[in-house]
């Protein structure tokens, strides 16, 4: 074999895949993506009890998440479409940075005794609009930065973040808010600056299409294709179904715990 061949022979070997473990640009984006997930599950529990505080009000508490998961749905579809369209990386930078704005108004306005219902309700449309524009590029960067053959793997450790958070973020806010009333806020805070800080710090490609040329569609196209497929369909439904029963069994708990709790320091006054 002549020293050209062995030149050429390894010219042609594949170049060996990092572990996902060790690849620093999936695992930052991840904990960025965790961090802002688990804001915003503390977010949804401390919010409406705040209001509930501020107000007295179920329905007023109830307000938060209605606000936040209508700007949520109705923005989704312009989200996708942008990010086929415009650089996914502005994109999510832009997101993180109003996101952190937002979150940062609500214990500035606490501290200085200026906090309104309106101003909370505004701040609920704010992060639905920014769940709705990030999160598609959310899962758009994880193709950019895992290879193929490790993309199950990535979105497998993605669906632990989002259960994770899921989890955690309800006894956190309550544990958080027992502290003081503008700590969940801090915190939430402090979890959406830390998403902008990877977003910022890590390089993906943003360009419209990818680097596979892949071309944009209309913002209906996702649902008509979702119209001709029945059984994603019924699977959607159901989903969508058990994420309104825990969503609005949540708020009923923590106001029955509440007059609970109010029954029972009277009854021992008594």
């Amino acid at each position: 074999m002549t020293a050209l061949q062995v030149e050429r022979g390894a010219g042609t070997e594949p170049e060996p895949v990092v572990p996902l473990r060790r690849n620093w640009r999936f695992q930052a984006l991840w904990s960025g993506a965790a961090a802002s997930m688990l804001g915003t599950m503390v977010a949804d529990t401390a919010y409406p009890l705040l209001l509930l505080a501020m107000t007295g009000s179920p329905t007023l508490a109830g307000a938060f998440g209605a606000v936040q998961f209508t700007v949520s749905l109705l923005l989704g579809l312009h989200g996708g479409a942008l990010a086929d369209r415009r650089d996914r990386r502005v994109i999510l930078i832009v997101s993180d940075a109003v996101r952190v704005l937002a979150t940062l108004s609500v214990p500035a306005a606490l501290w200085l005794g200026r906090l309104t219902v309106p101003h909370v309700l505004l701040v609920a449309a704010v992060l639905g609009a920014t769940v709705a524009y990030a999160g598609p590029v959310r899962m758009l960067a994880v193709r950019s930065v895992v290879p193929p053959s490790q993309l199950r793997q990535a979105l497998t450790q993605d669906e632990v973040r989002v259960n994770g958070a899921s989890l955690l973020g309800p006894p956190l806010a309550g544990l958080l808010l027992g502290l003081g009333r503008a700590v969940p806020f801090v915190a939430t805070a402090l979890s959406s600056l830390y998403a902008l800080a990877t977003a910022c710090l890590v390089r993906f490609d943003g360009r419209p299409g990818g680097a596979g040329g892949e071309k944009s569609g209309s913002m209906l196209d996702g649902l008509r294709e979702l119209g001709r497929n029945r059984l994603m369909c019924s699977v959607l439904g159901v989903i969508a179904l058990i994420n309104l029963a825990g969503s609005t069994t949540l708020l009923p708990v923590m106001v029955l715990l509440r007059d609970n709790g109010v029954r029972r320091k009277r009854a021992t006054a008594w």
